[in-house]
């Protein structure tokens, strides 16, 4: 594989529903597949249902 480099504008929205208006985004991009960064501890906690919801819910 040839190396290459990738690189995005950063996004970053934080608050109260932020995490619900992810789908919108990821929309936005036309993303079709995305990977969710946390860790054990995070996703145990719950910390990331809602916007694990919102993702599945919009299809992607």
């Amino acid at each position: 594989m040839k190396a290459f480099t990738f690189q995005t504008p950063t996004n970053i929205r934080f608050g109260a529903g932020a995490s619900s208006e992810i789908a919108d985004l990821l929309k936005g991009y036309k993303a079709a597949h995305v990977l969710l960064v946390t860790d054990k501890g995070v996703r145990a906690a719950g910390l990331t249902r809602k916007a694990e919801a919102a993702i599945a819910e919009a299809g992607i």
